[in-house]
């Protein structure tokens, strides 16, 4: 029994390795007021000016923490919420490139403009399963006009144009029974070749 109770000790305590710890993100930044317009002298804060009354004690300066402009920004919670997407990034070997993505933009942008507090973000296996086929879904969905083009056919119509730069531009389009479809436009120029 001893041993079977210090096997269930040690595997206790081998699992407790093995969780991640928390390491706390770097401090933000705390502003003060700027030395220059303070000189410390005695332990205590004197201003600088020509108006200094002997024998008065000014008030002591308190450093600011929060300035009028960091209260409504709430920079401190902006910077814990920049380093826990940063620490993200890094910990699960992220591409950087993932910052450009306009869906990672948008899954942000929508969680701070709705107010979800009690939210909890997907996990692995819903991830990996029901909103993964959701997806999938959406996308044979959106691509479902594009399949009849083998039984109904399709038109491919190209237009030339210039832009605002007054550069040549060739559209291509599709054109079905239901609607036209913007496939590409190419430069005229950079495609000399192409046209003759």
């Amino acid at each position: 029994m001893a041993e079977l109770q210090r096997k269930i000790n040690e595997s206790e305590q081998m699992s407790k390795k093995e969780l991640p710890k928390h390491i706390p993100l770097p401090s933000t930044h705390v502003s003060y007021p700027s030395s220059s317009s303070l000189i410390r002298c005695d332990d205590s804060i004197v201003n600088k000016g020509p108006f200094r009354m002997e024998g008065f004690e000014p008030k002591r300066k308190k450093y600011v923490v929060d300035s009028a402009l960091e209260k409504p920004f709430n920079l401190q919670m902006r910077e814990q919420l920049d380093g826990e997407i940063a620490r993200m990034f890094y910990s699960a070997g992220l591409p950087f490139n993932l910052a450009r993505n306009p869906h990672y933009k948008n899954a942000f942008t929508y969680a701070c403009n709705n107010n979800l507090a009690a939210y909890v973000p997907p996990g692995y296996n819903v991830i990996r399963t029901k909103l993964l086929q959701r997806e999938r879904d959406n996308i044979e969905k959106l691509l479902e006009p594009t399949r009849v083009w083998k039984e109904k056919g399709v038109t491919l119509v190209c237009d030339g144009w210039t832009d605002p730069q007054r550069r040549p531009l060739i559209n291509f389009m599709t054109i079905t029974e239901s609607y036209p479809m913007f496939i590409k436009a190419l430069s005229a120029n950079s495609n000399a070749n192409f046209l003759l």
